[in-house]
């Protein structure tokens, strides 16, 4: 159904099942499960053990350390994998900024690096093996809005860079994931990841909800509560304005434009030759 359509159809609907978190039934994208006697989310996320170093001290600690540049990194360092190349977040933008300050490999139909769709359980066995970091970036910056960008790679060796409009600490554990909106520019961001990539101790940080959850993606069990919300409806309501609901004011973001700045012209190519 085109979205103008539903300016009509005000009182119709009872219930809402999407990936919101307000929704009367919540549809997400994936979900994380709890392992032996840990606790479910819902009763709250388990304590970090030893939390990754903060931007803040990391910026102070690179700027006393006399490191070498590429010590202890991998071979690569980003990741990114794209199909719509103009989106509302501007994420593109993003990464062509990013890009300015550490090497992006991007794939898929922006980039110049192929991505084989026949293969794709492979493509990401392949990114974790050769990447330290991918780009969760969502197309907009809605609220609650977190996809399979995430869930597809957060089971793996790899950290995942966010950027959405969703409060992630209510939908993963803390430091699962570094959220490039924490940063105030892309070169503060690649910065960070160019710390993290010289200390595998603190990479390992990231990755400590993985003896205590594992995740699900599209979780059948949504079916599950639609079926029990049928032979059980309780009081009988309608969204009068499923629409202002849905995509109102203030469900979704304008991207930051000072963050975009950046010398390249907004049709060059985002991924390196």
């Amino acid at each position: 159904m085109a979205a103008s359509s539903y300016e009509y159809m005000g009182g119709v609907f009872n219930w809402t099942m999407t990936y919101r978190l307000d929704s009367d039934i919540v549809r997400p994208y994936g979900q994380l499960s709890p392992l032996g006697d840990t606790p479910s989310p819902a009763q709250g996320w388990l304590a970090v053990p030893a939390a990754p170093i903060a931007p803040s001290a990391a910026a102070l600690e690179a700027h006393n350390s006399s490191d070498a540049p590429g010590e202890g990194e991998r071979k690569a360092l980003v990741a990114w994998l794209v199909s719509h190349c103009r989106t509302p977040s501007r994420r593109e933008d993003y990464v062509r900024a990013l890009s300015q300050h550490i090497d992006v490999d991007v794939y898929g139909k922006c980039g110049s690096r192929r991505w084989p769709r026949n293969d794709t359980v492979g493509f990401y066995r392949m990114l974790s093996a050769k990447y330290t970091f991918y780009l969760s970036f969502e197309n907009s910056l809605c609220r609650d809005y977190v996809t399979e960008k995430l869930f597809n790679v957060l089971p793996l060796d790899i950290v995942p860079v966010v950027y959405g409009g969703a409060n992630y600490s209510a939908i993963v554990p803390p430091h699962s994931y570094i959220d490039a909106r924490d940063f105030e520019t892309p070169r503060d961001l690649a910065r960070y990841l160019q710390f993290l990539a010289r200390r595998p101790e603190e990479l390992e940080k990231f990755w400590w909800w993985k003896r205590h959850y594992r995740v699900n993606q599209y979780p059948s069990s949504v079916l599950c509560h639609l079926c029990e919300r049928v032979h059980n409806p309780g009081p009988a309501g309608a969204y009068q304005d499923v629409a202002r609901w849905y995509s109102g004011p203030g469900i979704c973001q304008e991207p930051p434009s000072e963050v975009y700045k950046t010398t390249k012209p907004l049709t060059a190519k985002l991924s390196k030759t």
